[in-house]
């Protein structure tokens, strides 16, 4: 790399790490309540009793009437805030710089991959469409696995297309590429996905050199890798996450065709903050199927990955959102830069200067308007002084000191957010939406600002034939015992 490039890449990196710092709150929202159980497992670890953590959360998974989540996560991401709590305690803000962190090794791994087919500004350019994207600098205010996932997924994928498909790899970087494929796959369970993508593209290339000795290597040390090092977490760690395959029973074959179209339509989230982010998004698609068909062989390993990842979200029972596309949107956007090159080739050479001209222009364009509107956001969120409404401000901190304060430890309450309730006053908690399973607990919390959202609405809690007695309120929460 020339010290030029060396040079802009490091700017792209801390003007994205000083955006990402900026736009981080000091607590938390309330919609991504999975926080809670991230922060409990790994409470769990530091305690030395993850069997304990379990107990709790299958009482809140099994008892409440409506999936809150699996009993536990993979134990990835628990494992890094593990030391942050040890460190700093219940620090959102410092368990959240861990995805600033994760983030900048993804905004570098992701350059490395694109140098080996993109030239210097385009390259430059797909980096920048991340490192200044107002979705993901966002994203890395939640407590949430998805940005340390986005890194160790691409990484897997840039260790896996490091070496030529014709030449052999040595046996350390057969490892790294267990390591790298496990260590995804420990953050996030669909991270397995790396290694059937990997095991196909290799035998793609097997079969048609009609040499299977020369990949086997390629491909079964990896897999020996990863096995034999999620036999030894399974020792170790629970298998909890393995409770998410029930929500396949709620599967319906119909929903495949709603539900990929509902995806495709996602997308255009990500450029959410750009004019004509519709027709921007088009574009690239039509630019991601010119680069596919065009490259398909070369880009073979990441449209495996790809492919598999969406065909996992399409079956899967629940509609999800744009932070479940991070992992595959580098592959999207790096084929989209190559389909745009690849245009740019196929033109007459008197159009070529023009057409480089304008799409180049284009995305200095995009990236401009995500630059200001991230800047934007975190200018704001700094002169807020980081605050958010959620279960750390002061409405809710009151709430939860009674809980804790004036109930008995063994009491269950119920929640419209039941593991942050766990989290908040160490009380069992579940979720209930009808009255006749209030008897099911012995407190019920009603969040007077959130009506219909995961409890029964504030204006109908007091009709229903179950004897209530109020027993604390504030502006936005009401607690009542519940009677026999």
């Amino acid at each position: 790399m020339k010290k030029s490039e060396l040079i802009f890449l490091g700017v792209l990196l801390i003007m994205s790490a000083a955006l990402g710092y900026a736009s981080l709150t000091s607590g938390h929202n309330w919609a991504y309540s999975d926080f809670a159980s991230y922060i409990m497992q790994a409470k769990s670890i530091l305690a030395g009793d993850v069997n304990a953590f379990i107990a709790q959360n299958t009482i809140t998974v099994q008892e409440s009437e409506q999936a809150v989540g699996p009993i536990a996560y993979p134990w990835g991401y628990p494992l890094m805030l593990a030391p942050i709590i040890a460190l700093m305690g219940i620090s959102t803000l410092s368990m959240k710089l861990l995805n600033t962190l994760f983030f900048l090794a993804f905004l570098l791994t992701l350059y490395f991959l694109a140098a080996k087919r993109l030239p210097k500004f385009e390259r430059f350019a797909l980096v920048a469409f991340f490192a200044f994207n107002p979705v993901l600098i966002g994203a890395q205010d939640n407590i949430l696995s998805d940005i340390p996932f986005l890194a160790l997924s691409t990484l897997a994928i840039f260790l896996m297309d490091l070496d030529d498909a014709h030449r052999p790899r040595s046996l350390l970087k057969n490892i790294l590429i267990g390591l790298a494929i496990f260590a995804a796959f420990l953050t996030r369970t669909n991270g397995l996905l790396l290694l059937p993508s990997l095991i196909a593209y290799e035998i793609f290339f097997a079969v048609k050199r009609r040499d299977l000795k020369f990949s086997l290597p390629r491909w079964l040390i990896p897999l020996v890798t990863f096995a034999l090092l999620w036999f030894a977490f399974s020792l170790i760690f629970p298998d909890g996450q393995a409770s998410h395959l029930e929500h396949y029973k709620n599967f319906d074959a119909a929903q495949l065709l709603p539900f990929a179209l509902a995806y495709v339509n996602i997308g255009r989230d990500f450029f959410s903050q750009v004019p004509a982010a519709a027709l921007f998004y088009a574009l690239f698609g039509i630019f991601f199927l010119v680069g596919f068909f065009t490259k398909f062989k070369e880009n073979l390993l990441f449209s495996l990955y790809f492919f598999s990842t969406l065909l996992l979200y399409i079956s899967w029972p629940h509609l999800q959102g744009i932070r479940f596309l991070f992992p595959i949107l580098p592959i999207f956007f790096y084929i989209s830069f190559q389909g745009i090159v690849v245009l740019g080739e196929a033109f007459p050479q008197k159009f070529t200067k023009p057409y480089t001209l304008v799409y180049r222009a284009s995305l200095v364009l995009i990236v401009a308007t995500m630059l200001l509107a991230s800047a934007q956001h975190a200018q704001q969120n700094l002169h807020d002084g980081r605050a958010v409404h959620g279960p750390y401000d002061d409405v809710a901190l009151e709430l939860f000191d009674y809980i804790q304060n004036q109930t008995p430890p063994e009491s269950r309450i119920i929640f419209f957010k039941p593991r942050i309730m766990t989290l908040m006053t160490a009380r069992d908690s579940i979720l209930v939406l009808s009255c006749e399973n209030l008897p099911k607990a012995d407190y019920v919390v009603i969040n007077l600002k959130w009506e219909d959202m995961g409890q029964i609405a504030p204006e109908e809690i007091e009709s229903c034939d179950i004897p209530l007695d109020e027993q604390y309120k504030n502006r936005r929460f009401v607690v009542y015992k519940i009677g026999d």
